[in-house]
């Protein structure tokens, strides 16, 4: 197999890795944030309809969840932009009162979606700027032994074309 082939794939390999890395960062340090800056949640059992305050420690750490969402159009400015609108989120919590783990609804769910939108968003771009960064590196430091491999590609032929060449001149009689 070509050594360029193989520097390929290994760029390739390390650039979706590299992308692979980047989400999941983005996800961990937002959940951090959100649950260092985040203030109590206030939610409604689904079993016995109490309602109390949750954690964000908590709030961030249930992962099993129903929502309820119908997106909307809007126009903004000169652009159409598709939110969700939540109608309803519920997510598992151990009740105090009822004394089970059950869902629980997230009363104003679309508040808190207002509310973090705005971090959301310079978290990503934050991100996607280490994305690019990153993968502009990968690929700057990949090139070099690309480059290497097609010039030493490019002196073998060279080299072939020299004594192909030779020999024909030898098999003719030509100086």
């Amino acid at each position: 197999m070509d050594i360029q082939f193989i520097l390929i794939m290994l760029m390739g390999f390390l650039l979706v890795s590299w992308l692979i890395i980047c989400y999941i960062k983005y996800f961990k340090d937002l959940k951090s944030y959100f649950i260092k800056n985040r203030k109590d949640v206030l939610v409604k059992c689904e079993n016995c309809g109490s309602e109390y305050s949750v954690s964000s420690e908590e709030f961030y750490n249930t992962y099993f969840s129903k929502t309820k969402s119908v997106n909307k159009t809007k126009i903004k400015g000169m652009a159409l932009v598709n939110e969700p609108e939540y109608l309803s989120v519920s997510k598992k919590f151990n009740c105090p009162h009822c004394k089970t783990k059950c869902f629980a609804q997230i009363i104003n769910p679309m508040q808190i979606f207002q509310e973090n939108k705005s971090i959301v968003m310079q978290h990503g771009i934050k991100c996607l700027i280490k994305m690019a960064i990153g993968g502009l590196i990968i690929i700057i430091i990949m090139s070099i032994p690309i480059s290497i491999a097609e010039k030493i590609r490019l002196n073998k032929v060279e080299q072939m074309k020299q004594e192909r060449y030779e020999n024909f001149k030898k098999d003719y009689g030509l100086k």
